[in-house]
């Protein structure tokens, strides 16, 4: 887990993503995350100090997945993830998307792959900074990993995976990505369409690390220059939740939707288990396993 420990959420002061924007303290931030979880337990499905945004993803009643909040009082988000090892391993239950998910790459899940989404905004803001069109034109939110004070830890142990005959990793059974939170902003008028053509041109020159899905880009006028730009708010590295491994582009959106409808389909449907066995071991053009990212 040393990915998680090179970007935890540090405890002192933390500025503001922009000069209106009020510090906060990391400690003080940890706690508001601590009291959320002791009410997520208890049952509770209205917060003190949090504003829900999503929970398709998450099981009330087992205190399962993926639950996406914002902070009342903080210009953070903040994306839990819980589970337990019975949870872990079962990808029903927590709504449509970890079915698909589950099927479409082999068993993995969200609570795997967020655990990729802070060194996957790494890697992109890299490959931004070498193309001059998004260079200057692009924001990354800002991105820390969260653990509780008492956290336990899932030990998942794969056999005959990608060639490897045993792997083995810890994962936390709890953990957080606090990020900055960005809204649309209403002076950038564009149409539907054309937002989703920007969307795609942009995830097809990152060779489609994030999802082109258009809601994970957001419009906002950079207050130094008056000039919009495009922030990337979800970093999950998509070729490993959907099981991609040969690199692609699509021209649109509709084009994109149906590659993954008929990757599913076949992926959950059309294999035979001589054609399970051997996509473990098959060679891939993106490095899928061995990004090192968990």
């Amino acid at each position: 887990m040393d990915e998680i420990g090179h970007n935890l959420l540090p405890p002192g002061r933390i500025a503001g993503r922009t000069p209106k924007q009020p510090a906060s303290s990391g400690l003080a931030l940890s706690e508001l995350i601590e009291k959320l979880l002791v009410e997520i337990r208890s049952g509770k499905t209205k917060f003190t100090d949090f504003t829900l945004i999503q929970k398709k993803n998450f099981n009330s009643g087992k205190r399962c997945g993926l639950i996406v909040l914002k902070f009342k009082n903080h210009p953070f988000v903040l994306k839990l993830f819980m589970e337990r090892p019975d949870t872990f391993a079962d990808p029903y239950g927590k709504g449509i998307e970890p079915i698909s998910f589950f099927f479409m790459a082999g068993g993995a899940n969200r609570h795997m792959s967020g655990l990729t989404r802070i060194k996957n905004a790494h890697r992109s803001q890299k490959l931004l900074n070498e193309i001059s069109l998004w260079r200057d034109n692009t924001i990354i939110p800002r991105k820390w990993f969260w653990l509780p004070r008492d956290n336990r830890v899932l030990h998942v142990t794969g056999r005959n995976v990608g060639g490897n005959e045993l792997m083995e990793n810890n994962i936390p059974s709890v953990y957080g990505i606090v990020a900055d939170y960005i809204e649309h902003d209403n002076r950038i008028k564009l149409g539907h369409r054309r937002h989703k053509s920007i969307a795609m041109r942009l995830c097809n020159d990152l060779e489609l690390c994030i999802d082109p899905h258009g809601d994970n880009f957001i419009f906002v006028l950079d207050e130094a220059t008056n000039q919009p730009k495009i922030a990337i708010i979800d970093t999950e590295h998509f070729p490993t939740i959907v099981g991609i491994k040969k690199r692609r582009g699509f021209r649109t959106h509709r084009h994109w939707i149906a590659f993954l409808v008929g990757k599913y389909v076949r992926d959950a449907y059309g294999r035979t288990k001589s054609m399970r066995r051997r996509a473990q071991i098959e060679s891939r053009e993106l490095d899928i396993v061995n990004l090192d990212l968990i």
